[in-house]
């Protein structure tokens, strides 16, 4: 993926959402979180690539298309579900990220939290529990066990 979503990355998506609709699958999509630094840098402009951070060098000019209302008008016209969390709650926090664009498991549960809250996936999701994944995640982050927040659980 280059600095912007191309046509043909576009008409690889429309035919995703066609088979997804086809089978039955609704599709949501997920902008997780990214470090409070490395957000900043990204909304600061062009100049990010002179900073001396991990995002360094990076072409990281697609997350301002993810931002805009044009893509965002896009997801919604496909009938995509797009949730742009890269500063929900607990984005300021470095134990939460493994690293400056990574997000741990504790953050990662939170951005699932958040969508599960959203009555557009409620109603996809109807069966799972909320509150006990906000008990997982509010144990988790009191303990400081931000990255291995289920374990062997699964």
């Amino acid at each position: 993926m280059g600095e912007r979503m191309d046509g043909g990355q576009i008409d690889q998506l429309r035919q995703l959402v066609s088979l997804a609709k086809r089978r039955g699958v609704a599709l949501v999509a997920m902008q997780l979180p990214y470090f409070r630094d490395a957000a900043d840098l990204l909304e600061a402009g062009e100049d990010y690539r002179k900073d001396e951070m991990m995002l360094r060098g990076a072409d990281m000019r697609i997350w301002r298309d993810f931002e805009s209302e044009r893509t965002r008008a896009l997801f919604d016209s496909m009938g995509i579900v797009f949730f742009d969390l890269a500063r929900l709650p607990g984005y300021d926090n470095p134990p939460a990220f493994i690293n400056a664009i990574h997000p741990g498991e504790a953050l990662v549960l939170r951005s699932v939290i958040a969508a599960l809250r959203d009555p557009r996936v409620r109603g996809l999701l109807p069966d799972i529990d909320i509150e006990a994944l906000e008990r997982t995640r509010q144990d988790a982050e009191a303990a400081g066990n931000y990255l291995d927040v289920f374990g062997s659980r699964f």
